[in-house]
């Protein structure tokens, strides 16, 4: 729990911050399609790892070189 309390905090300090609905709005949109890219790059991280430790398994490609 003591790691998870700090991202809990920054994160409702962050909706309870904005000013005017104007900002809200755009903050709040930044912040999904944030979300999102970060959710891309770490779907497309964790299929090259997958896809890399399958071809060592398989012999196809050897890193020991």
């Amino acid at each position: 729990m003591k790691t998870s309390t700090l991202p809990i905090v920054c994160f409702l300090l962050m909706f309870s911050l904005s000013g005017c609905g104007l900002m809200e709005d755009a903050f709040k949109t930044g912040l999904f399609f944030g979300l999102i890219i970060v959710a891309i790059i770490a779907l497309l991280i964790w299929v090259l790892r997958f896809g890399i430790n399958l071809l060592i398994k398989k012999g196809i490609l050897d890193l020991s070189e």
